[in-house]
């Protein structure tokens, strides 16, 4: 290889100052490769400092890399720790949560348990009954009926038990009871009253409103209407007992014929309600000693004022008085017992 050197030539001062040639020469050998050589360490070193270069960036990516991976792992154990940290108070807050709701339940377990133990404790057995709206039934015989003694805790009594043990009385129709601390025991009960009389053999069996029989009677109770032709069999005439369908049925009937009855101040001569075949009824006046045969328990204001004007025209005599017709069609009539 061969280099070039720059010489100004200088022939003549006049001739170099106007005129400059340039001359390519080879240069010295010496020269050649010394420069050669500059030129190679030249180029080392620009591979060596280009080398060292990348080997900084690649030194800096790596480290640039490796503080990014740190400071990822650093926050994540840190959300992982805060994770952790949260999920531990909440289990903390749970777990109090949970023993606040034990120690609520054992106390009030032990609070009921030692309630039951008092109220069972024989501070609380009976020692006073006292007893209200009886007039028939004794209040000794509602006592008994209880079957308790002084030994029977106030709180160990059911009020539905109590009730039926005492409507074991027919007489008995409802019963209230309460307590009174820190031993007594309050008995309401309510009566049923008689208001007719079933002819039973050689006695009678008085009954309520509702049909119940409350009692057989040897006497004839004053006052109260008789009932014939009842349909209950004998073997059902039990005090405590009700009378069958059919004759619930007609004593609403009743109820009805003695309703309209007191319109004409009628109800009071009544001394017997008579139920006839087919549905019909006949009522029995003692003092007038007349039978009135109503019929069918319909168009009963206009019999029974019927009734009424012949009992007027016809004081004093004995017989039967007739209403059971059509009476648009038929008059009512009187016919004397002969």
């Amino acid at each position: 290889m061969y280099s070039y050197s720059r010489h100004w030539l200088r022939q003549d001062s006049a001739l170099c100052r106007k005129l400059r040639l340039l001359v390519w020469v080879q240069p010295a050998p010496h020269q050649t490769d010394e420069g050669s050589q500059q030129e190679k360490r030249r180029e080392e070193f620009e591979r060596n400092q280009e080398k060292n270069r990348k080997q900084i960036l690649k030194a800096q990516e790596k480290k640039r890399k490796q503080e990014i991976k740190k400071i990822q792992k650093y926050q994540k154990q840190r959300r992982e720790k805060e994770l952790k940290q949260n999920i531990g108070n909440k289990d903390i807050k749970k777990i109090q949560r949970r023993n606040k709701i034990i120690h609520r339940f054992l106390a009030l377990c032990f609070f009921i348990v030692a309630m039951v133990l008092f109220l069972l404790s024989p501070v609380f057995n009976i020692k006073n009954v006292e007893v209200f709206g009886n007039n028939k039934v004794s209040s000794d015989t509602i006592v008994s009926l209880l079957q308790i003694d002084n030994n029977t805790n106030l709180f160990k009594l059911s009020y539905k038990e109590i009730g039926n043990r005492v409507k074991q009385n027919s007489y008995i129709k409802s019963v209230k009871v309460n307590r009174i601390l820190p031993s007594g025991l309050k008995i309401t009960v309510t009566e049923r009253e008689p208001s007719f009389k079933l002819a039973f053999g050689s006695s009678f069996a008085l009954i309520d409103d509702e049909g119940y029989i409350l009692e057989i009677v040897k006497e004839p109770m004053q006052g109260i209407i008789k009932i014939r032709g009842y349909q209950t069999s004998e073997e059902m005439i039990i005090a405590g007992n009700r009378l069958c369908d059919a004759d619930l049925e007609r004593l609403d009937d009743t109820y009805k014929i003695i309703s309209v009855a007191k319109n004409y101040d009628l109800s009071n001569l009544i001394t017997t309600v008579i139920f006839e075949d087919n549905n019909e009824y006949s009522i029995y006046i003692e003092t007038e000693k007349k039978t009135v045969h109503l019929g069918k328990n319909e168009a009963l204001e206009t019999k029974l004022l019927y009734t009424k004007e012949i009992l007027s025209r016809t004081t004093g005599e004995e017989g039967e008085i007739f209403v059971n017709m059509n009476l648009n069609e038929k008059n009512p009539y009187f016919r004397l017992k002969t």
